[in-house]
């Protein structure tokens, strides 16, 4: 058995010098070499980066290649395709929106709102618009830009603070709804009246409602202190009402909190008599984080900040020079916001963002809005100077182009020779040509020569 054992050693010891020697040669060769095998797995997983990187590029395009492709792609359609006018025409305006989208995100808007209002949305706007300067012909181009946004979103309503205006020692001419373009819209304004005051003052809120939601509109209100800080109007059915407030809060802290309390007794009113609320507020506080906020989404109230609630992530900073967001819109459980959209800054009238938000017709009317057509509001507003003497001077034109008290007296002339029959239908056709001529220059009355 020993010799066995010892046989065994012998052997497996030759078979560890025979290996040690092996792995010696290997490594007297690998020195010789000088690196050269190191050197060659450096290469190729050099190599190797560099395909995966090559291969990254030419799958993931860059944004250029993207909107130089699309451009193409979107250029060979419209040209090389026989499509019908009215389609290429349809798919160029569809372009030019995708492109002002796409300008706007990059300038720094956020969320989103389509471009065309589908029939079932009540769209509103809403911005602080840092002082309206109705006085001030320096920034006269205030009003034209709010008419350009109502326009190019094609809103129903539109909430402002902030108006900077003592709207007690405006003109007639200088009514919201006169400097909008539109007579017949509902509106509010408010501001401080417990001080004298010059022409323009910190402070004030209006809302207005379009003609499509003015018809739906059942009273409107404001702050009943006459500090200006809020104003709503009160819309709905038999079915539905909502109130949709604008609200300013100032910075003072002290006077704030008490304010802020009885903002939120009035909101509790309202809420328990059954009604929804809409509030676009500008809070002057962050709106995520502030002692306000934090009260509105207590369980009486339960309203919640939209922007977050829609677009899943928290809205930008209101003021261009500002850091947090300030500017929120609050509703009750019962509104169903679809879009909430916030401007780049400058975008608008005033130095904060606007915002367009989306609200579902029924959560906000109930089921009568998309099915009802409310007739056409007169343009004609007999206080305003520059409509009515518009209106009168056209009608005087058009009635002296036609003859039309020449041709009255020839029916009072012949009125014993005619049948009472043909008397009649002679006045009727009269009377439809000057209604003409009373419609065509109410039309015209809103234009500026």
């Amino acid at each position: 058995m020993s010799n066995g054992v010892q046989g065994n050693i012998h052997h497996s010891s030759e078979r560890t010098d025979s290996n040690a020697t092996r792995s010696q040669s290997r490594a007297g060769r690998f020195r010789s070499d000088g690196g050269r095998y190191l050197q060659q797995v450096k290469s190729r997983l050099r190599a190797f980066k560099r395909g995966t990187s090559q291969r990254d590029r030419r799958i993931h395009p860059s944004p250029t290649e993207l909107d130089s492709r699309s451009n193409r792609q979107f250029s060979q359609m419209t040209v090389d395709a026989p499509f019908d006018p009215n389609v290429t025409a349809a798919m160029a305006s569809e372009q030019v929106v995708v492109d002002r989208l796409v300008e706007e995100m990059h300038d720094g808007g956020y969320g989103f709102v389509e471009g065309r209002k589908p029939s079932d949305i009540i769209r509103l706007m809403g911005e602080n618009v840092n002082n309206l300067s109705l006085y001030d012909e320096t920034r006269a181009w205030k009003i034209p830009k709010i008419k350009e946004i109502n326009k190019r979103y094609q809103t129903d309503g539109l909430l402002l603070q902030e108006c900077g205006t003592d709207f007690h020692q405006t003109s007639a001419e200088q009514a919201l709804d006169v400097l909008l373009g539109d007579s017949d819209c509902r509106f509010v304004t408010a501001n401080n009246v417990t001080e004298a005051s010059a022409r323009t003052q910190h402070g004030g809120v209006a809302a207005l409602n379009f003609p499509r939601l003015a018809g739906f509109t059942l009273e409107t209100g404001k702050d009943s202190t006459g500090l200006g800080r809020w104003a709503y109007t009160y819309v709905g059915t038999s079915t539905r009402k909502t109130r949709i407030i604008t609200a300013y809060r100032p910075v003072k802290p002290s006077r704030s909190q008490i304010k802020g309390r009885q903002r939120v007794r009035q909101l509790l009113l309202w809420k328990n008599a059954g009604d929804e609320i809409i509030l676009f507020m500008d809070v002057n506080d962050h709106v995520y984080r502030g002692r306000l906020p934090w009260r509105f989404a207590e369980r009486d109230l339960m309203m919640t900040e939209r922007f977050l609630a829609t677009n899943g992530f928290e809205a930008p900073n209101s003021y261009y020079r500002g850091s947090k967001p300030i500017t929120g819109c609050f509703c009750t459980q019962g509104i169903d916001c679809v879009n909430v959209y916030a401007s780049p800054h400058r975008a608008g009238a005033g130095d904060h963002r606007y915002w367009i938000m989306d609200f579902d017709a029924k959560s906000v009317l109930g089921a009568g809005y998309p099915h009802l057509v409310r007739p056409k509001g007169r343009r004609l507003k007999c206080v305003v100077k520059r409509t009515r003497v518009a209106y009168l001077r056209r009608l005087r034109k058009l009635t002296e182009r036609h003859r039309m008290y020449s041709k009255m007296q020839l029916l009072h002339k012949n009125a014993d020779t005619v049948s009472p029959r043909q008397m009649s239908i002679a006045m009727n056709k009269w009377d439809r040509e000057n209604a003409e001529h009373k419609l065509s220059s109410e039309e015209h009355c809103m234009r500026r020569a």
